[in-house]
């Protein structure tokens, strides 16, 4: 279905590297420090290791069906039921996962810049500009985050350099001052989020590399989310200290008084704008992996035709999954991590070892006269 596009190795995992910075600057820092106060980095960078297990499966699946996403493995190795039945958890969970993160998205826009809009506007106005980035293919997805990336690092990385001069180390400090395993207790969000570069697998199809290349630029991306995330949440910390705890969106807080220095004026505004590139490749993305497993599921030609009502379905599945901001709050977390970890970790996972041993049992099977 996808067998006719083409991207290259860096395009395959930049949007997912985009997608996870986005999402992850906004309320992980407040989650982190609550948990695990100045010691944010270390459930961090132990979350990470999600990724590369991600990756690892990623790549193993890709060495053996090159030519098929995750779905199309599950259909065709696993039988016609048990592999639609795993491609439609796949479908509940990428929904769940994208409905909380599309949620997320609008409440901030709500809260900081939107506050008389209503909520269905914005959400609808967001699927809407995705919906017609995923009908015109993975290439122009690709390419549109290839020309905003930079953009959108080049922000972060400023708003970080600006506010060196009122930066304060001391805050990173003391280290473990409740012990190694206090600070671990928020090891999930993080580990949540890196286990997003699954994704790749649901459009394996559109790049031609080795499986060994995939496997390690997948590790570099990785480490790429791991030190861009240590940076930003470094800054935040040291700037705001126990502050963090003050504001929703602590990173916003830092990008506030960048303006109130008179360095920039008016950069709420921009910043928003940039922020708002984000959020359309994390949500085009999304929705195209969604699309393109729910045409392969039920076995359609063409997942252009498929996204109108796969859109349209998203749009009122988001509205009644959470209803207000308080369920999105309150509900909304316990949902991601197990649609997340089902999802991202546990299906993709069984899939490997299944097809690991089918492929054991299967040669050893030729290989008898």
């Amino acid at each position: 279905m996808i067998q006719s596009e083409r991207i290259s190795i860096f395009q395959f995992y930049l949007p997912i590297y985009v997608g996870i910075i986005t999402t992850s600057v906004l309320t992980m820092p407040l989650v982190l420090y609550q948990s695990a106060e100045q010691n944010l980095w270390l459930p961090l960078i132990v979350g990470s290791l999600s990724g590369y297990l991600a990756v690892a499966i990623v790549s193993y699946l890709y060495h053996c069906c090159p030519q098929q996403t995750i779905i199309e493995i599950l259909q065709q190795r696993m039988g016609r039921f048990v592999g639609t039945l795993f491609a439609v958890l796949l479908i509940i969970c990428l929904a769940f996962q994208g409905g909380f993160i599309t949620r997320e998205y609008q409440v901030y826009l709500s809260i900081n810049f939107y506050q008389f809009m209503p909520h269905f506007v914005l959400i609808g106005l967001m699927l809407a500009v995705a919906l017609y980035a995923i009908r015109q293919g993975i290439e122009v997805l690709v390419r549109c985050t290839v020309l905003f990336a930079p953009l959108i690092l080049a922000v972060y990385l400023l708003i970080c350099v600006l506010i060196v001069p009122e930066l304060s180390a001391d805050r990173l400090l003391p280290l473990f001052d409740h012990g190694i395993w206090a600070p671990l207790r928020g090891t999930l969000l993080p580990a949540v989020s890196f286990s997003q570069f699954i994704w790749g697998a649901f459009y394996m199809p559109a790049v031609s590399v080795p499986a060994k290349k995939m496997f390690t630029s997948g590790c570099w991306f990785v480490l790429a989310v791991t030190l861009t995330l240590l940076i930003i949440f470094a800054v935040v910390v040291c700037f705001l200290g126990d502050a963090t705890l003050q504001s929703l969106y602590p990173f916003a807080m830092v990008e506030r008084y960048v303006q109130i220095t008179g360095i920039l004026e008016r950069s709420s505004a921009f910043f928003m704008i940039v922020w708002l590139l984000g959020v359309f490749v994390k949500t085009a993305t999304l929705l195209f992996i969604l699309n393109l497993a729910a045409a392969q599921t039920f076995h359609r030609q063409s997942y252009v035709r498929t996204a109108l009502p796969v859109v349209v379905l998203f749009f009122f599945t988001v509205l009644v999954l959470f209803p207000t901001s308080e369920s999105l709050l309150h509900q909304g977390h316990v949902l991601l991590y197990t649609c997340s970890i089902a999802g991202n970790l546990v299906i993709p996972l069984v899939t490997a070892f299944y097809l690991f041993f089918y492929r054991k049992m299967t040669g050893k099977a030729r290989s008898e006269p």
